[in-house]
C-alpha cells in the first residue's frame, strides 16, 4: 500500500509505504541525510572547539567530549556536568542551580573545575569540582555538597587511563565475557 502525498507537501516529503521500493529508497535517504546533518555538526563543533584557547588534555584526548554532558542522580539532586560548558544542580529536574562555568582542568588533568556559578547567600558564587578516575566507561558519580554551595563528583573516563590501567581493563572484561559464556553454556546445558 502507498500512501498518497497531501497537495501542500511536496513529493520529497511524503512517506510512502516502507515494502515499495520507492518507499525503501525515501528511508534511505531520509537517514542518509540525518548522518550528513549529524557528521556537519560534528565538524561544525571541532572546528569551534580547535579555534578556541581551550585546553583539551594531551594530544587533544578531550576533543570527543566537547560539548557532552553527563549526569550523577543521588536521591533528591542531580548534578549534571558539561565539558566545557556549565554544572547544574537540579532537584526532580526542577530548580535548576547553575553550580558553575567551566573553568578548566587541574594541571595533572585529575580533576576539571567549575567557578562563578549562581550566588549563594552569605558565601558567594557557587563551584563545583570534578575529580577524574580511569574507568572503562565514562560516568558521573557521587554528586555531593561537602560545603556550603561547594560541590564535588566524581566521574570515571578511560580518557585518565595510564597504558597499564587500560590492559588491565581489557583482561577484565576478557574474564567477564569468558565467565558470561560459560554461564549461558550452563543455562543452555540446564534447559536440555
Amino acid at each position: 500500500m502507498t500512501l498518497t502525498c497531501p497537495a501542500a507537501f511536496p513529493n520529497r516529503f511524503c512517506f510512502t509505504d516502507a515494502s515499495t521500493p520507492l518507499g525503501a529508497a525515501r528511508g534511505r535517504e531520509r537517514e542518509a541525510q540525518r548522518a550528513l546533518d549529524a557528521l556537519n555538526k560534528d565538524k561544525q563543533d571541532i572546528a569551534t572547539y580547535l579555534q578556541g584557547d581551550l585546553d583539551l588534555g594531551p594530544d587533544d584526548i578531550f576533543l570527543w567530549y566537547a560539548g557532552k554532558c553527563y549526569n550523577s542522580y543521588q536521591t533528591r539532586w542531580t548534578y549534571e556536568a558539561c565539558f566545557f560548558g556549565n554544572a547544574v544542580q537540579s532537584e526532580n529536574y526542577n530548580n535548576r542551580v547553575n553550580v558553575g562555568k567551566w573553568t578548566g582542568f587541574a594541571s595533572d588533568y585529575s580533576q576539571i573545575f567549575y567557578t562563578g556559578g549562581d550566588e549563594c547567600w552569605n558565601v558567594g558564587p557557587r563551584s563545583f569540582t570534578v575529580t577524574l578516575s580511569c574507568g572503562a566507561d565514562t560516568r558521573l558519580s557521587d554528586g555531593e555538597e561537602p560545603a556550603t554551595c561547594s560541590y564535588t563528583a566524581k566521574m570515571t573516563t578511560p580518557a585518565v587511563c595510564s597504558e597499564a590501567e587500560l590492559q588491565e581493563l581489557k583482561q577484565q572484561l576478557a574474564h567477564m565475557e569468558a565467565f558470561e559464556q560459560e554461564v549461558q553454556a550452563m543455562l543452555a546445558k540446564d534447559e536440555l
